[in-house]
């Protein structure tokens, strides 16, 4: 990165730097902050990202991908930070960049203010191995789970078991770097559900053969709309500042992906049980908590915790609770106002993935066009497209379109020879 010249930046209000800017997370935590009057500056390794486009940004600038080594992006985030005059805040808007800011936040500090979980707990809400031991120690209400060493103890937990069950990596990362993987769990190094003894034995000799950190949990039978996503902000006295809560209506892939369609409700017994949770890890900064209800149990179980912004965080500005310029405010230690309650119902959708995962849905006989497009009436909001802020959705269709017309030219050109 090179040296350039100083960001006369405001120490009243110093702006955020976001990393890495390839995702839906990245736009809506832009929107939020920018819409709020804050100042955000972008880092990414993609000139191209739909990011860069949003009106909100005030400075883009390249740096190092994900493969790159950790040491050389933290070199990069402290050159970048040597250039404001006051310090900005860092979020982080995925996994890769939580653990960058975590695990080096003693060299990082000095040039930016940060909302993160202590180092420790991090670590431990990350890897799922590590959350399954705690969730054990701490009798959280999550789905039975084991985290076998080898396969004897596999085949010793296997009569306990209740199928169908998830296996989940420890890590993302985990099967993600093995193609080979990837091929074995149909695309998704989320997990991946099992239905039979045998055929979990066999997925467990296949994947450990390249990872062996893994858990194996009680699969939650139902369809999307039984999981729910409570985001939740905590201040350092450890106070609940803000707090939104939505409705799964969809995902890509059906029931075991990423939101594509969620919708604000308050259920009261998901945020006390969310919010008890948080209290007794002690969780402070932004934290998302995924749930699903179980018809076996007749509760709510907690599928896991995530403490850095997620998918739909661009849902909860618009549903009145701007969860990412609360973090921003509570970074630089200035006085939080009151955060409304939601407003119910209000919907976010990722329409491309969302068009996707229907193609799947209607698969398996769950959703139809009819009740897909009834699903859009009503107040509602984009990962993508925005009005007020249209050039990250309109530039990458024009690009696509542009890169369409030049390979039908360049086929009639051939075909003309």
């Amino acid at each position: 990165m090179s040296k350039e010249r100083d960001i006369d930046n405001r120490a009243d209000n110093p702006g955020a730097v976001i990393v890495d800017g390839h995702g839906h997370t990245d736009l809506g935590v832009i929107r939020a902050l920018g819409k709020a009057g804050v100042p955000v500056y972008l880092l990414s390794d993609k000139p191209q990202t739909a990011a860069r486009y949003s009106r909100y940004v005030e400075l883009f600038s390249d740096f190092p991908a994900g493969n790159a080594g950790e040491l050389e992006r933290v070199k990069a985030l402290r050159e970048f930070g040597r250039r404001f005059r006051h310090k900005p805040v860092l979020f982080s808007t995925g996994d890769s960049t939580l653990m960058l800011f975590s695990r080096h936040r003693a060299a990082l500090e000095h040039y930016y203010r940060h909302h993160l979980a202590e180092t420790q707990l991090v670590e431990q809400l990350y890897d799922k191995q590590l959350f399954a031991r705690l969730a054990g120690q701490l009798q959280l209400p999550i789905p039975a789970t084991v985290a076998p060493r080898s396969r004897e103890d596999l085949e010793a937990a296997l009569w306990g078991m209740r199928f169908p069950v998830i296996v989940k990596p420890a890590e993302k990362r985990c099967w993600a770097i093995y193609p080979q993987v990837v091929e074995l769990v149909d695309g998704n190094p989320k997990g991946v559900r099992i239905d039979t003894r045998r055929q979990l034995l066999r997925f467990y000799d296949t994947v450990t053969s390249y990872n062996n950190r893994l858990i194996i949990q009680e699969y939650i039978e139902g369809r999307d709309e039984l999981l729910y996503s409570l985001y939740a902000y905590i201040d350092r006295r450890h106070h609940v500042k803000a707090w939104g809560l939505s409705q799964k209506i969809r995902t890509n892939p059906p029931h075991r992906g990423v939101a594509t369609f969620s919708v604000t409700r308050t259920e009261r017994a998901i945020c006390r049980m969310g919010l008890s949770v948080l209290n007794t890890l002690g969780v402070t900064g932004l934290a998302i908590l995924q749930v699903k209800w179980s018809a076996r149990h007749n509760d709510y179980l907690l599928l896991e915790i995530n403490p850095r912004h997620g998918t739909s965080i661009g849902l909860y500005p618009s549903a009145g609770v701007n969860l990412p310029y609360v973090a921003y405010r509570d970074s630089l230690c200035h006085a939080l106002p009151d955060q409304p309650e939601q407003r119910e119902g209000v919907r976010w959708a990722d329409w491309a993935g969302d068009m996707r995962a229907l193609r799947s849905y209607q698969a398996l006989g769950e959703w139809r066009w009819p009740g897909f497009l009834r699903s859009y009436f009503g107040a509602r909001t984009y990962a993508v497209f925005d009005w007020r802020d249209p050039l990250p959705w309109v530039l990458p269709l024009w690009q696509r379109v542009r890169r369409k017309s030049a390979k039908l030219a360049h086929r009639k050109g051939g075909y003309a020879k």
